[in-house]
């Protein structure tokens, strides 16, 4: 195994030399060591998100399996997918679960943020055609009572943001903060 700049602290230090027996020790200091970033064991460690640090300015929350943090920049969707991808290793958030949904609720979200879902140009059905930007499978759903605010689909609410843990839908264009997400 090659070092690669990925750091593994605290818990998993163990488990990722039971699986590797060339493990290093990292700069960090004792008990780090450099991890494969294509391995799971690079995602979380001792509660703390590994290198690649996320954008600049964006508030950090992680579970076991999932790195989230919340960027209080206001930008469009794509502005805000573009922003979380600065940050080699991060994407717009999928939220795969109802623990994942959870945790994202518990960032510091002041208002409506950006998550990386999106509806294809032109959908006319508010429940079809929805995917992630960072091409997960759409494994877990959490919408208001209704999308577009009003259940009518109108072409032109097709990326959705999070706020107090529920989903919903609306125009691609208008500036949020947003959840990026270590993959």
């Amino acid at each position: 195994m090659h070092a690669r700049g990925w750091l593994v602290f605290g818990t998993l230090l163990a488990a990722c030399r039971e699986r590797y027996d060339d493990v290093e020790l990292g700069d960090a200091g004792p008990g780090t060591i450099r991890c494969d970033p294509d391995d799971a064991c690079k995602r979380l460690v001792g509660g703390t998100c590994l290198t690649p640090e996320p954008p600049a300015g964006c508030i950090l929350t992680q579970d076991a399996a999932a790195c989230y943090a919340w960027c209080p920049y206001e930008l469009t969707w794509e502005g805000s997918r573009t922003n979380c991808a600065v940050a080699p290793g991060w994407c717009l958030a999928e939220i795969d679960n109802g623990l994942q949904n959870q945790l994202v609720a518990s960032l510091p979200i002041v208002w409506r943020s950006w998550i990386g879902l999106s509806q294809a140009p032109g959908a006319t059905d508010p429940t079809a055609d929805w995917s992630w930007a960072c091409g997960g499978p759409l494994l877990f759903e959490n919408w208001y009572l209704q999308l577009d605010g009003d259940g009518v689909e109108d072409g032109t609410s097709q990326c959705a943001y999070i706020e107090a843990g529920t989903w919903s839908d609306w125009e691609c264009v208008v500036p949020l903060p947003s959840v990026c997400q270590l993959r």
